[in-house]
């Protein structure tokens, strides 16, 4: 599944999963949702690799953030992986 349909259904997965997107990261990128006990910051499937994205818990926070801000869902997504993106940038 892609990221966008990740974002849009965050609803069916656990506070305490993970997700993890390919490069680049972009709404259109491949994407999986694992448990948050792999800890894990780069994993391969079937000969893909993803990294770390977020935490379900983090977008969550960030989605309750949006919502005053009279965005569509796409434009919500893609605020999404740009903080991704900066966050990952600082570490």
């Amino acid at each position: 599944m892609d990221l966008f349909h990740v974002l849009v259904n965050i609803q069916q997965f656990s506070e305490h999963d993970s997700i993890y997107v390919e490069r680049p990261w972009t709404l259109e990128s491949e994407a999986q949702v694992l448990s948050s006990s792999e800890d894990a910051k780069i994993i391969s499937i079937e000969n893909k690799v993803f990294e770390y994205f977020l935490d379900i818990s983090i977008v969550d926070e960030l989605l309750a953030q949006c919502t005053n801000q009279n965005l569509c869902i796409r434009d919500t997504s893609q605020r999404i992986v740009e903080f991704a993106i900066n966050t990952g940038q600082l570490k």
